[in-house]
């Protein structure tokens, strides 16, 4: 799965705030704290390696607000999963 593919996902959950000319982007999802960890170890972990910065802000009883840094080019492909998933 290519990068503009994975944005496209991840923008469904989220908006993002900003967007760099090399093609990063920096975008909040508001979910519940359990959705803000699936996201960070779907967004982050690609054959367990770290692909993407993120702060997630929030506790247990109320929203995440999840800040996700993902570089243009960091994943190629995404396991099957990631979709499943999110």
């Amino acid at each position: 799965m290519k990068f503009e593919e994975i944005r496209r996902q991840l923008e469904r959950f989220g908006e993002v705030v900003a967007s760099g000319e090399d093609g990063d982007i920096v975008f909040t999802i508001e979910r519940s704290f359990k959705r803000a960890q699936t996201i960070e170890r779907l967004a982050t972990l690609v054959d367990n390696t770290p692909k993407a910065e993120m702060v997630i802000t929030g506790n247990r009883s109320s929203d995440a607000v999840v800040m996700v840094r993902i570089p243009y080019g960091a994943f190629e492909t995404v396991p099957p999963y990631f979709e499943d998933e999110v």
